[in-house]
């Protein structure tokens, strides 16, 4: 799709279906995919994938973020989430929230919100739950309200409050993010009724402010993680990047062609890949987040690189893929570094072993989010819909 095509796509079609992290499923009517965003969304996932698959193997970590330093910023993966979704809901629900929000949108909105993140959320906790209670209960990680597995974080994480209200990493870790997203949720419709009505101006002053807010907190230390997943502090995070992405889209419908020349994409990219190489200034990645989603969607360049078959099918399963590749992690990776000596006599911490035990679960990975995507995912986000929208 052409910068000015999406532009009118933009203004004047119906609402879009979106599949990965943090996006929504359509409502009544449809708007056109934007599906560099999609293939943007699944090569950040995988990107997400590889960092926390990576980690139970020191002989891997040590090599890896010697050569390819990059692998531990998987953090700018989730500020572009929440960017593009904050981008997505003024996209698909934007027009609906201009004028007041009515209690039978708000219904809707929070149904489809539902339909798109609890099945597979509640799938993966599902899995934990069976796969871990046996071997924790009445130990101090599942009795204890600090402890890891707690009976506690449990409950948070099924009305989905444990990232902002918990603080400390509990049962599916990456899942911090989307319950910390359920809150810029509930304020969007409100925030939309506003959003309607900025100017470029203002959306470009919001925008600046909101990443500008992100890179401060990155640089205080007032939090124990440079870059928070638990605690109230999370909320900042999410709650100025979602802003910001709703602020980038009155700014994509005024400047449809400011990213469109054929090299802007790749500037971007290369800027991105030397900044985030170098954990000193990384931080200041936040600031081009929303420089590359908009040279994604404008730049016809972009899509060689995220509307090919293998970014699409990313983007396709990417939602189901971040929300199970830690029970990988968890269940499977764990089991087998406990029965591999004694089964089969090795070391699996050896090198050897452990690179091919890393590639195994990113390869367990993929499958099994495709396999949730196709089982879980998609058929429930599509009976919850026709039940309630």
């Amino acid at each position: 799709m052409t910068s000015e095509a999406a532009a009118i796509a933009l203004a004047n079609a119906g609402p879009v279906p979106l599949t990965g992290p943090h996006q929504d499923s359509a409502p009544k009517q449809r708007r056109p995919r934007l599906e560099q965003l999609d293939g943007l969304r699944g090569i950040l996932a995988l990107f997400v994938v590889v960092y926390h698959l990576q980690d139970p193997f020191p002989a891997i970590t040590s090599v890896l973020l010697v050569h390819l330093p990059i692998l531990s910023q998987a953090w700018f993966s989730v500020d572009v989430f929440f960017i593009m979704s904050g981008f997505v809901m003024m996209y698909v629900y934007g027009a609906a929230f201009s004028g007041k929000v009515g209690w039978a949108d708000y219904r809707d909105f929070f149904a489809a919100r539902i339909a798109r993140l609890y099945p597979v959320h509640l799938f993966a906790m599902g899995i934990l739950l069976l796969a871990l209670l046996p071997f924790i209960h009445g130990k101090p990680d599942f009795t204890s309200v600090d402890g890891r597995y707690s009976w506690n974080s449990a409950l948070a994480a099924l009305f989905m409050l444990h990232g902002p209200w918990i603080d400390h990493r509990t049962w599916n870790f990456p899942s911090w993010s989307i319950s910390a997203e359920w809150h810029a949720y509930a304020i969007f419709p409100f925030a939309a009724v506003l959003a309607s009505r900025w100017n470029a101006r203002l959306a470009a002053v919001i925008l600046t402010l909101c990443c500008a807010g992100a890179l401060v907190l990155y640089n205080i230390d007032t939090h124990t993680d440079q870059y928070p997943t638990n605690s109230p502090v999370v909320l900042i995070r999410v709650l100025t990047l979602f802003v910001g992405g709703m602020a980038l889209f009155r700014l994509n419908l005024a400047y449809s062609h400011f990213l469109a020349a054929p090299w802007t994409i790749w500037a971007v990219i290369a800027a991105l890949l030397i900044i985030l190489s170098v954990p000193d200034i990384a931080s200041i990645a936040v600031l081009l987040a929303p420089v590359l989603v908009l040279a994604v969607l404008q730049c016809p360049n972009a899509s060689r690189l995220f509307s090919n078959s293998p970014a699409l099918f990313l983007g396709k399963i990417s939602y189901s893929l971040y929300m199970t590749h830690a029970l990988v992690s968890i269940v499977g990776i764990s089991l087998w570094l406990k029965v591999a000596p004694l089964l089969f006599g090795i070391d699996p911490t050896a090198p050897l072993a452990s690179w091919l035990c890393f590639v195994a679960a990113v390869v367990a990975a993929l499958v099994f989010g495709w396999l949730t995507c196709r089982f879980v995912e998609v058929p429930l986000r599509k009976a919850i819909l026709k039940r309630f929208v």
